[in-house]
């Protein structure tokens, strides 16, 4: 079966890529045909699209001079299958009648959260596809980001009956389930794995493969919001244990590849993150760990993760 996925712009974010290249990969070994919409975000307005079109190619200028190799759009015409550009909605709507998939799955990542799809987190809901579509709809270990309903009452309302019409729905977060039942009046959704738990740890070591082995003891810090504070702690921890600090952060900071990434949870002694992602990859690496609960981007995400994993004490 041709099935399309929904998820947030592969842009430059470690996590939110190797989510999505998991995704297809479990679905290919299923025997089906997966391809992400590779599109940016989407914005209610021409004006405020013109801001953030300018603002994204200023930081994917930024970006590339730090990395003139593009490793991002290497691994993705590598690894994922992927639609060309799509800008808009109507874009969006077009492709679905050239692809015609037979399915549709939302999801992984904070797909659901209205602060990171700004005035069109009712495409996340499939709005774009028409209501008699001969079309599986399906939500896969989406995620709110938080245990808190940040939905407008607009929102809600029309997201609410979009909902109706998903086949299946599952969330990634145990909280996930309650926000569906106590605003989305679904309630069949059931708790899930994220897609990179999906997969073993022999698949993202053959991804690093050819990137060599570390020599000495590594601290690899992984964190999306850097400050003084942080900084200054994760310097001194890795000056007691007399390790070698590896420091990296995404978007403008970025400087590892997704390969290289990936090799520092391998080769890695110690591992502090403020990443769910980095958190998911220090549980399959099998590494000490410790993660730093990152409320502006939501705590559940981390404590549903550990809860399951039984390591609560990690955070």
């Amino acid at each position: 079966m041709k099935i399309a996925i929904l998820t947030q712009p592969l842009s430059y974010n470690y996590g939110g890529i190797l989510q999505n290249y998991a995704l297809q990969q479990v679905l290919q070994r299923l025997g089906h045909d997966p391809i992400t919409f590779d599109q940016v975000d989407w914005v209610p307005t021409i004006r405020i699209k013109i801001k953030l079109r300018l603002l994204l190619l200023l930081e994917k200028y930024k970006i590339r001079q730090l990395n003139h190799d593009n490793a991002i759009d290497k691994f993705k015409s590598k690894y994922i299958n992927t639609t060309y550009k799509a800008d808009s909605l109507w874009d969006i709507k077009k492709l679905n009648w050239k692809y015609r998939p037979g399915a549709i799955i939302v999801g992984s990542d904070q797909v659901w959260r209205p602060r990171y799809n700004w005035g069109c987190i009712d495409k996340m809901f499939l709005s774009f596809v028409p209501q008699r579509a001969k079309v599986k709809r399906i939500a896969y270990a989406v995620s709110f980001g938080t245990s808190e309903w940040e939905f407008t009452e607009e929102e809600a309302k029309k997201c609410k009956k979009l909902l109706q019409r998903f086949d299946a729905v599952s969330t990634r977060e145990i909280d996930g389930i309650e926000l569906c039942s106590k605003y989305l009046n679904r309630k069949d959704v059931v708790n899930v794995l994220d897609p990179t738990l999906l997969l073993e740890k022999n698949d993202y070591l053959n991804l690093c493969k050819d990137i060599p082995k570390a020599v000495d003891d590594i601290l690899f810090a992984y964190i999306l919001d850097l400050d003084d504070k942080t900084t200054s702690i994760i310097e001194n921890i890795a000056q007691e244990n007399g390790m070698r600090l590896k420091l990296v952060s995404a978007h403008t900071n970025w400087t590892l590849s997704i390969e290289e990434w990936m090799a520092m949870f391998r080769d890695a002694k110690l591992i502090i993150t403020d990443s769910f992602h980095g958190t998911v990859f220090s549980i399959i690496f099998n590494k000490n760990f410790y993660s730093i609960c990152n409320q502006s981007r939501g705590n559940s995400r981390f404590t549903s993760l550990l809860t399951q994993f039984d390591l609560l004490d990690r955070l």
